[in-house]
């Protein structure tokens, strides 16, 4: 799903990938849309039950910066957590938001990135719809 606000330069791309097949999909596509030569930001958050780490491998490359949300207990993995492993993976900026509601906030305010993603699980993209959209 691709959307913008109105009157705003952002675009957001909302993807409930949450699988490293899904995302290699999501993936392909964001590079052949109109938009893979933009500044990129990942907001993101994930199921502890998940492959985060494979998906986060394959994430690294194309983004330049993360924002990471904490995804409600008992199976959503703590976005402090997904920050130690992103900062392992590479020096990129790394964010940490105990509320998703706080990363959209953030994100919508520093139009200095030209596409937010939103990807990670149905508990977090869905969720950005509705703050986002409705």
């Amino acid at each position: 799903n691709v959307q913008s606000p109105q009157d705003s330069p952002i675009v957001w791309i909302l993807d409930v990938a949450h699988n490293p097949q899904a995302v290699e999909h999501f993936l392909a596509t964001l590079l052949l849309s109109p938009w893979s030569g933009f500044s990129k930001r990942a907001i993101i958050g994930f199921m502890k039950d998940k492959d985060y780490d494979g998906m986060l491998d394959l994430l690294v490359p194309h983004f330049d910066e993360f924002y990471c949300c904490d995804v409600e207990p008992p199976r959503g993995l703590k976005g402090s957590d997904l920050a130690k492993i992103l900062q392992e993976k590479a020096g990129k900026k790394v964010k940490v938001f105990e509320s998703l509601t706080e990363a959209l906030a953030l994100a919508t305010s520093t139009p200095d990135i030209g596409v937010n993603a939103v990807l990670g699980s149905f508990r977090v993209a869905v969720p950005a719809w509705r703050h986002l959209f409705q």
